[in-house]
């Protein structure tokens, strides 16, 4: 059974609205989950697209503490999500991409880019396409902005 279907409960309410979300005891739905309080955090990535989320439950009531810690988990997963992401991309750019990726970004036409790298204008085009593949974009400007979020320009 998936998660966002078992009943009232922090997961849940996350996954379905991206929300933080408090269920306290005896407000599950689920006959099991009646005695322990839950909270819920999400976590986005750095385009805002919900990528999870961190949850404590207990047995014996949640402290401003816990609150507080879950918090910073999924803060912290926020941030370390963005850096493995950068780095896996990263690593699939060759070097010729990543020059073309910054000339574009200082723009540059293709056959500017292409007599600066000393490469055919359909090799350029070639290694363009290629980027807007690894970054999942489908023109210039989106492929920039992200790029430059992910501090690759």
């Amino acid at each position: 059974m998936k998660e966002e279907f078992t009943g009232i409960n922090a997961v849940s309410i996350v996954l379905n609205e991206g929300e933080t979300a408090f269920v306290k005891k005896n407000e599950h739905y689920l006959k099991c989950l009646r005695e322990i309080d839950c909270i819920a955090v999400p976590v986005f990535d750095n385009s805002c697209e919900l990528i999870g989320s961190v949850d404590i439950s207990s047995e014996c009531g949640l402290s401003d503490e816990c609150v507080f810690m879950v918090f910073l988990m999924a803060k912290y997963t926020e941030y370390n999500y963005a850096a493995l992401k950068k780095e896996m991309i990263e690593g699939k750019f060759e070097e010729v991409e990543l020059k073309i990726l910054k000339l574009t970004a200082e723009g540059k036409t293709d056959e500017e880019i292409a007599r600066i790298i000393m490469r055919s204008i359909s090799n350029v085009k070639y290694h363009k396409n290629k980027i807007f593949e690894i970054l999942n974009v489908k023109n210039v400007k989106d492929c920039i902005y992200k790029a430059a979020k992910m501090n690759l320009i």
